[in-house]
């Protein structure tokens, strides 16, 4: 499966949002905003589950 990752809004703070899409059908995997706790390993690790190496 192709997925798209991309910052889907920024609010007046500069925080960002960010989405996991499904290419094909735009179908939502995954959604956070960066200040959420643990955001980075959140995304790291849906990013290795869609992709594994």
């Amino acid at each position: 499966m192709q997925v798209s990752v991309k910052i889907a809004a920024v609010s007046k703070y500069g925080d960002h949002q960010v989405e996991i899409r499904c290419k094909d059908t735009d179908r939502l995997i995954w959604r956070a905003w960066d200040f959420e706790k643990d955001f980075k390993e959140d995304l790291e690790r849906e990013l290795l589950r869609l992709a594994p190496l």
